[in-house]
C-alpha cells in the first residue's frame, strides 16, 4: 500500500472518491449496531456476521485479503483468544480465592464502620472497585462485590442505576491499569 504526503486538504473529487471507496468498510459498524438494535441477531451472532462481512469485503471488494493469508490470520486469532481466555480464567480464579478468604466482606464491613455519608461511601467504593478491577475481570468483580456493596448503597439511598454505572466504569478502568491491564494486553498484541 502506498501513502502520499498530503500538502493541505484534498480536493472535492479526491474526497468524494475516497469516501465512496470507504463506504463498504464504514457499513460494518452499521451492520453490527443496526443488527443488534433491530433485533436481527444477538451480540454473539453480530460478531460472526462482522467477521463474515469483513472477510467478504477484504476478499472481493478491496481485494487485500487472499486465501493464502487465512491460515496466518486464523492462527493469530486462536493465539489471541487463548491469551485473553487465560487472563479471564486466572481473574475468575483470583475472584474465587478472594471470596473464600472473605476479602470483599471484610473491606465492605470496614467501609460501613467508617460511617460515611453517600458521597464518602461512593468515593470509597470507587477506590475499592478500581483496586479490584486491576486484578480481576468485571464479571467476577461484579459477582463478588455487588451482592455485598449494593445493599449498603441502597441503605444509604443511592440510586441503583447510578451505583451500577459506578461499578461497571471502575471495574473496566481497572482493566486498562497495570500491572495486569488485560485490555492493554489485548490491544498491544
Amino acid at each position: 500500500m502506498q501513502y502520499e504526503i498530503c500538502n493541505g486538504a484534498p480536493g472535492l473529487r479526491e474526497a468524494v472518491v475516497t469516501t465512496i471507496r470507504a463506504l463498504p468498510a464504514l457499513f460494518l459498524p452499521v451492520l453490527i449496531v443496526g443488527g443488534i438494535h433491530g433485533g436481527v441477531f444477538t451480540p454473539t451472532e453480530a460478531s460472526v456476521m462482522a467477521v463474515f462481512y469483513a472477510f467478504v469485503a477484504g476478499m472481493f471488494i478491496y481485494r487485500t485479503l487472499t486465501f493464502a493469508m487465512l491460515p496466518g490470520i486464523l492462527a493469530r486469532s486462536a493465539y489471541l483468544t487463548a491469551a485473553v481466555l487465560l487472563i479471564v480464567t486466572m481473574s475468575s480464579a483470583f475472584g474465587w480465592v478472594l471470596t473464600i478468604v472473605q476479602v470483599p466482606q471484610t473491606l465492605s464491613a470496614w467501609i460501613i464502620s467508617l460511617g460515611l455519608n453517600q458521597l464518602g461511601f461512593l468515593f470509597a467504593v470507587n477506590l475499592l472497585l478500581l483496586a479490584f478491577g486491576i486484578f480481576i475481570e468485571p464479571l467476577p468483580g461484579i459477582l463478588v462485590l455487588v451482592p455485598i456493596l449494593a445493599p449498603v448503597a441502597a441503605a444509604l439511598g443511592i440510586d441503583p442505576l447510578h451505583f451500577a454505572i459506578i461499578v461497571i466504569v471502575n471495574l473496566t478502568l481497572g482493566m486498562i491499569t497495570p500491572p495486569v491491564g488485560s485490555l492493554l494486553f489485548v490491544t498491544g498484541l
